[in-house]
């Protein structure tokens, strides 16, 4: 392999590592029987060489930020990998089938996710051909029931086709899986720099001119109280009062943000949208702090009329921030069943180590 870049990203490297197990398989094959699979063999090789290409060339990376952004080089590079490793299981000798089916049937379920789909009971068929016992506990998966399971004919060229339909398959859903994520991700991002624009310009434009947007309130005549001042006579909103309305506001968004984040399922794949998801919660919370403060003053929550201090209307500019946590409670449960959705091991059906639980970075 050459034209590898001096520093590569995780996935860069987890594409190389799953390169050379690809390669030892079909060194393996084709030392002892390369006439036979030949064709196999060599569209294989060939795959590999584009799924390198597209990960280190520093033709394909030469745009990394809008790379890494809309993610085509890493799709393109795992596609022609996961390409190869579906050729490669096509040669494979039936132990190797055997020995690689359970851990593809325990991602193949996950990845499913309706225990009664017709390819799943296929490949557990497949499963069960390989024991004395067709009720055996096999990993992750219970006892199958031989009234469900499809049966197979038992032929090592059988079992093989199963076995490669699901690998296809298995890769097929995760690609999938993996962009929706990187969708949701770049939706966040995109997002996140919309709403502090928004933030940034209100800010702007209220330390210009103060009393476009008032946030002050009248406990007591003649007495009124504002975000960072308070007086008495002729109400006086202060340049700051927005931004630090803002400010508590994103606190608040901090907190929700780091307890949203804590409850995403642990998997490698967290990486890819915590950091989205909480860049996205902070302008949204001053946003939050704002509409909740102004909404307070107009007299639009029953019962809360008037706040009394400064302290009191920071205190609740921090509770709106935090409240964001109710809006965007859905876009957490989304990206919780994204992540949870993919094998959290990083493993390659069979041998324990390549892209069936890929990370991608980007």
């Amino acid at each position: 392999m050459t034209g590898r870049p001096s520093r590569v990203a995780p996935w860069q490297a987890h594409i190389l590592v799953s390169i050379r197990e690809v390669q030892s398989d079909l060194a393996a094959v084709d030392g002892l029987d390369g006439s036979t699979h030949k064709a196999a063999i060599d569209e294989a090789k060939s795959a590999i060489d584009k799924s390198l290409e597209w990960a280190t060339s520093p033709k394909r990376n030469a745009l990394h930020p809008v790379q890494w952004f809309v993610g085509g080089n890493i799709d393109s590079a795992y596609r022609h990998l996961h390409f190869a490793e579906v050729l490669t299981a096509g040669v494979l000798p039936p132990d190797e089938i055997r020995a690689r089916t359970p851990d593809l049937l325990s991602k193949y379920r996950k990845c499913l996710e309706d225990r009664t789909d017709d390819r799943l009971l296929l490949l557990e068929g497949v499963a069960d051909s390989f024991h004395d016992d067709p009720v055996q506990k096999r990993p992750g998966g219970g006892k199958a029931d031989p009234a469900t399971v499809a049966p197979t004919n038992g032929s090592a060229e059988s079992d093989a086709a199963v076995y490669r339909a699901a690998l296809r398959s298995t890769y097929d859903i995760l690609d999938q899986k993996h962009t929706a994520l990187r969708g949701l991700r770049n939706g966040l991002l995109l997002g996140t720099v919309i709403l502090t624009i928004i933030v940034v310009a209100l800010a702007v434009v209220t330390w210009l001119t103060p009393s476009s947007v008032p946030l002050c309130f009248r406990p007591t005549e003649p007495n009124w109280i504002c975000p960072s001042q308070s007086g008495t006579g002729p109400t006086s909103p202060g340049s700051g009062d927005i931004a630090l309305i803002e400010f508590f506001g994103l606190l608040g968004a901090a907190l929700s943000s780091a307890i949203a984040i804590s409850r995403l399922p642990r998997s490698r794949e967290t990486h890819t949208i915590s950091y989205a998801l909480a860049l996205f919660k902070l302008p949204l919370g001053a946003l939050t702090a704002i509409a909740g403060i102004l909404l307070t003053h107009g007299r639009f929550v029953p019962g809360l009329t008037e706040l009394d201090t400064q302290q009191q209307i920071l205190a609740y500019a921090f509770v709106f921030g935090f409240a964001q946590i109710i809006v965007t409670r859905l876009i957490d449960r989304q990206a919780g069943d994204l992540i949870g959705a993919i094998p959290e091991k990083e493993a390659k059906p069979g041998n324990g180590s390549s892209t069936a639980g890929r990370t991608q970075a980007g």
